[in-house]
């Protein structure tokens, strides 16, 4: 067996669909207040994203592995 090879259980898979989702929700959240800041600046106005949590609805799709990967 190549060392090199791993094969992921259902459980890892999973374990890696959620550390992806919330990576992508956290670097979302980052680019939606840079926008904001951005247009501030251009607009000369003051609009902030509340910190309240669940405010902003993501909507993921499906992740799902290349070919290559077992599981």
């Amino acid at each position: 067996m190549d060392p090199k090879i791993h094969i992921l259980t259902t459980e890892e898979l999973e374990k890696f669909k959620n550390i992806l989702g919330e990576k992508l929700k956290t670097k979302s959240l980052e680019t939606l207040k840079q926008k904001v800041k951005t247009a501030n600046i251009q607009n000369n106005e003051d609009y902030q994203i509340l910190p309240i949590n669940n405010i902003i609805k993501y909507e993921l799709s499906e992740i799902k592995p290349t070919t290559e990967v077992k599981v």
